[in-house]
């Protein structure tokens, strides 16, 4: 094994995960310990880079084999699912819709630079990727209570990231605070 100076371990890490190259990112993150959320210059990770491109192999291996903060913005306010649904990477989308953190990815808000309209990572997949907020539904939004040959039948809906114009605010912000269940 050679030494590789850190910034350029870590400028390797950054460069493989945007090009896609599982087998370096691996060993960087293996074999030299390349910190997984230090941020480049706009305030970007390996982690985003990999979102960016749709290399869901890296993707997929850094949020199950390191602490790589899928949550982490960028300077614009981006975060991982934002990019995600951005460049219309449905699979990465599912995936990070699957992560413990799914409801923060989904806490986010920025700025839409034409008319000066928040747009969420909702507001995103209902205009490009309506399969998955069908799914997101489905799986995330709608709790039921008993079944439909039972006396107590009830099925309740969480309409958080829909009627979001009261938490906007707060998302453009960072701030996010879970619905109490």
């Amino acid at each position: 094994m050679h030494f590789v100076p850190r910034r350029r371990t870590v400028e390797k890490l950054f460069f493989n995960s945007k090009i896609g190259h599982l087998k370096i990112v691996k060993y960087l993150v293996g074999e030299h310990h390349a910190s997984v959320n230090t941020i480049a210059d706009k305030q970007e990770t390996p982690l985003y880079s990999a979102c960016e491109e749709g290399h869901e192999e890296i993707v997929k291996y850094l949020l199950a084999k390191t602490d790589a903060d899928p949550t982490m913005r960028t300077a614009k306010g981006l975060n991982c699912l934002d990019i995600a649904i951005s460049k219309h990477h449905p699979e990465l989308v599912r995936l990070l819709l699957e992560h413990p953190q799914w409801r923060n990815l989904m806490a986010s808000a920025q700025y839409d630079g034409r008319r000066c309209i928040p747009i969420t990572p909702m507001r995103r997949l209902i205009i490009s990727m309506p399969d998955i907020v069908h799914e997101l539904i489905d799986k995330h939004f709608t709790t039921v209570t008993g079944g439909e040959d039972q006396a107590m039948h009830l099925i309740t809906y969480d309409y958080t990231f829909f009627d979001d114009h009261y938490n906007i605010p707060d998302w453009l912000h960072g701030k996010y605070t879970p619905a109490l269940k």
